[in-house]
């Protein structure tokens, strides 16, 4: 996971109910925090990069909403012909 203090290695997660932010215990990998365990909220962590789960840094676009509905439409008469 990106953390506030670099790359971290999440090892556990605490759920404190739907009022309440998810806190994510981490394993710190990089410069004077290596070693060290940290928990941060979830609003202060973000996901690294995973090609095999075709997750990227930056998120992919929106599309037009006519190019969606093509697409769905094209879908839906795939699925049909099943």
């Amino acid at each position: 996971m990106k953390t506030p203090y670099g790359e971290g290695l999440a090892i556990f997660l605490t759920d404190y109910g739907p009022e309440s932010d998810h806190i994510w215990t981490c394993i710190q990998q990089e410069a004077e925090y290596k070693g060290q365990i940290w928990s941060w909220h979830n609003s202060e962590v973000r996901v690294l990069d995973n090609r095999s789960m075709l997750r990227q840094a930056d998120p992919p676009q929106p599309i037009p909403v006519q190019q969606a509905y093509n697409r769905f439409q094209t879908l839906a008469q795939e699925e049909d012909k099943s």
